[in-house]
């Protein structure tokens, strides 16, 4: 189930960067495209970060799928920046070296 999760979000990432900056002129109807886009990530992301047992687990993407997670949760609309907050709690609920691991370059 979580290469399904990582096939889906390898196909779509750069989609879903796209999304975010779409706008129809309609304020009303951007701010609902853009909450239910930010809602789908960050479902996605706390299901896939909950499934991961290790490192290895990670897709080449996943530095990608975080800095658009970073976008969402600095959106000035405080109700979408917001539901982004169960991801990063899974993030946080996950090992720290973990994530450190997987950050260096060096």
């Amino acid at each position: 189930m979580i290469d399904f999760f990582f096939f889906f979000l390898s196909l779509f990432l750069n989609n879903f960067a796209a999304s975010m900056q779409i706008t129809s002129g309609n304020e009303e109807e951007d701010y609902i495209y853009h909450k239910r886009l930010a809602q789908t990530l960050t479902t996605v992301g706390t299901i896939a970060i909950k499934c991961i047992s290790g490192p290895k687990d990670l897709p080449e993407s996943f530095p990608q799928y975080m800095m658009i997670m970073n976008e969402i949760s600095n959106h000035p609309s405080l109700v979408l920046a917001g539901s982004s907050l169960s991801f990063w709690l899974s993030c946080f609920q996950c090992d720290f070296n973990f994530f450190r691991n997987t950050s260096s370059n060096g």
